[in-house]
């Protein structure tokens, strides 16, 4: 399972430059989120463990996180190294990106799975306004066998630093700290206001009593958190990434 990897294709079959946004959840970004639909014969579906994603479309276009395709011109995105998957599109050929950091086939079981990749792109237009093309999509058949999960790293809970420099874990080490005041002055300001106040209904809309428990209940969970013993990992390098988090975590 670990050795089901996909190289992505975009080629741009029109007469006019196109400008793509390198969607988090599209085969121009590798990582690994909810790109696929995934099934066997029978309809059984690996679930998705991969990393899930905040992401603004017009803040993307705004700092130029797209890459531009000329008429003919075709890009490879190497999400690993060993499967290919070929996708045909209308204005765009394409072909899907990583699976086996993505998905657990432990339950759905060692099967022959179609997989068809998301065939969604934006693209930015000339008057900076975005639109959306659509792939035709051809799904690619493959057998997966052998270690059907890849496990990712846990954030233990005690003091760990990952790839952090000396000044990265000063740093760390004081956000952790203003954090923990942060959320417990939140949560603090919550609980004690019980109608509404323009700093509630600025974030939280319409007071209800309802709404403020909902409200109340989620920061109460941040509040118990202990910053000081997460564990911080400052591998990534990616410069227009700034936090995900895995879905089966």
């Amino acid at each position: 399972m670990e050795h089901l990897k996909v190289v992505a294709t975009i080629t741009n079959t029109g007469d006019e430059a196109l400008k793509v946004l390198n969607d988090p959840s599209g085969a121009l970004n590798d990582l690994p989120t909810d790109t696929f639909v995934i099934a066997n014969a029978q309809g059984a579906q690996p679930s998705f463990t991969g990393v899930r994603v905040k992401y603004v479309l017009e803040t993307a276009a705004t700092l130029g996180a797209y890459t531009i395709l000329a008429p003919g011109q075709a890009v490879q995105v190497e999400h690993d190294r060993r499967s290919r998957l070929f996708i045909s599109v209308d204005a765009l050929i394409m072909l899907p990106c990583l699976v086996s950091q993505a998905y657990n086939f432990t339950t759905s079981g060692a099967e022959s799975y179609d997989i068809h990749a998301s065939n969604k792109f934006y693209l930015l237009n000339g008057d900076s306004t975005i639109s959306t093309i659509e792939a035709k999509v051809e799904p690619y058949s493959a057998k997966i066998s052998g270690r059907l999960a890849v496990a990712h790293s846990t954030l233990a809970r005690r003091a760990n630093f990952n790839g952090c420099s000396s000044s990265q874990q000063s740093l760390l080490v004081s956000a952790a700290s203003a954090a923990s005041k942060y959320a417990g002055d939140a949560f603090a300001y919550v609980r004690s206001h019980t109608s509404p106040t323009p700093r509630y209904t600025t974030w939280f809309g319409t007071y209800t009593s309802a709404r403020h428990g909902i409200v109340q209940s989620g920061f109460s969970a941040v509040s118990g958190n202990a910053f000081s013993s997460f564990s911080y990992d400052c591998t990534c390098t990616d410069s227009d990434l700034f936090a995900y988090v895995y879905a089966d975590q």
